[in-house]
């Protein structure tokens, strides 16, 4: 679920018999999290739990915290970086491919 950059994951909770919502790609500590009934009572308290989050750090003059882009730069030895060029060529893929491929194996486990 998103929206104005803003994401949430959705997990279904037996016990409250209910949907609960959690924004995920914001930077800690603030921590955004709604609940409905429906996928539809979900929605709407997603956009309006971003919209009030929003509004409030508009009023107190401070910067919300910014959705996650996805786009990051890193630095790396030129040697680390042909390596990583040629390895990635050696596999049919992008070196962008190939980090986040090894990012998200080395997050799994």
């Amino acid at each position: 679920m998103k929206y104005k950059g803003y994401e949430a994951v959705i997990k279904f909770d037996e016990n409250d018999d209910c949907l609960i919502g959690k924004v995920i790609n914001i930077e800690a500590p603030t921590a955004i999290v709604f609940e409905a009934q429906s996928v539809a009572k979900l929605k709407t308290e997603f956009h309006a739990m971003i919209d009030f989050y929003l509004q409030i750090c508009k009023e107190k003059n401070i910067n919300p915290k910014k959705p996650m882009s996805g786009k990051m730069t890193i630095r790396m030895s030129s040697e680390t970086h042909a390596n990583l060029l040629a390895t990635a060529h050696t596999q049919g893929m992008s070196a962008n491919k190939f980090i986040n491929n090894a990012i998200e194996q080395r997050l799994q486990s």
